[in-house]
């Protein structure tokens, strides 16, 4: 279910930020799920080391129950930009155009290849550096948060990026 966090709110700021600030949008949203990501690693070993591993599962359920009232407090005052449809019916309508549409299949599948590389062994490499090596698990957790540096360097200096090269420079350069 956290895992799906990601996915919705890219696909929320699709709705709801108008095309021109969409990209800053999608470089905030990432600078702060990588953010998330990096510190989780850290304090969740922090966590553990001092209070024992369940403190971290509770910390992050109050932190889940926190935000989600702050986001239902807030989407109350949102309008989205496109019309939408609460309809079931709509809903799967939509998994049938996407699951018939090339690209959309394509890049699904790439993600799919990528979360279960990137961070399917991001998930077990902070466990392995505590028990191979016996590090504690704060510095395999830190050691294990360091991926995210290069990411977090580009989402904050996003805008000014994204203005010098343009999405198409930004995919080349990327790419690159």
């Amino acid at each position: 279910a956290a895992a799906a966090i990601i996915p919705l709110s890219l696909a929320w700021v699709g709705d709801v930020v108008p095309y021109k600030q969409r990209q800053e949008t999608l470089a905030r949203v990432g600078l702060g799920t990588t953010l998330g990501m990096t510190a989780g690693q850290v304090f969740g070993g922090l966590l553990t080391d001092t209070l024992g591993w369940r403190w971290a599962f509770a910390l992050m359920s109050g932190f889940f129950a926190v935000v989600s009232l702050l986001m239902w407090r807030h989407h109350r005052r949102l309008k989205p930009t496109t019309a939408r449809s609460n309809d079931a019916t709509g809903f799967f309508q939509q998994l049938m155009q996407i699951s018939h549409d090339v690209w959309a299949r394509t890049f699904l599948s790439i993600t799919l290849i990528e979360g279960a590389t990137v961070f399917g062994a991001l998930a077990v490499t902070a466990a392995h550096l505590h028990h191979v090596h016996g590090i504690s698990l704060t510095l395999a957790g830190a050691t294990t948060g360091l991926f995210g540096l290069g990411g977090m360097a580009y989402m904050a200096t996003a805008k000014i990026t994204i203005r010098r090269f343009g999405e198409v420079g930004l995919a080349r350069y990327g790419g690159f």
